[in-house]
């Protein structure tokens, strides 16, 4: 089974760290599994504040 562990902030670390617990968790109880830690801090991302996308 494929597992995806989702960091869903782009700011600060404590749900990194989090994350990344549950991430070694999983490796320890389930080694069978392919578990992939995606980060979205890693990724240039738009923020987005509601204006129009033309703008």
């Amino acid at each position: 089974m494929k597992i995806v562990a989702l960091a869903g902030s782009i700011v600060g670390s404590k749900t990194k760290t989090a994350i990344s617990k549950v991430v070694d968790t999983l490796h320890e109880k389930y080694p069978e599994h392919e578990v992939t830690l995606l980060d979205l801090a890693d990724y240039n991302m738009a923020f987005s504040d509601g204006r129009n996308y033309f703008e």
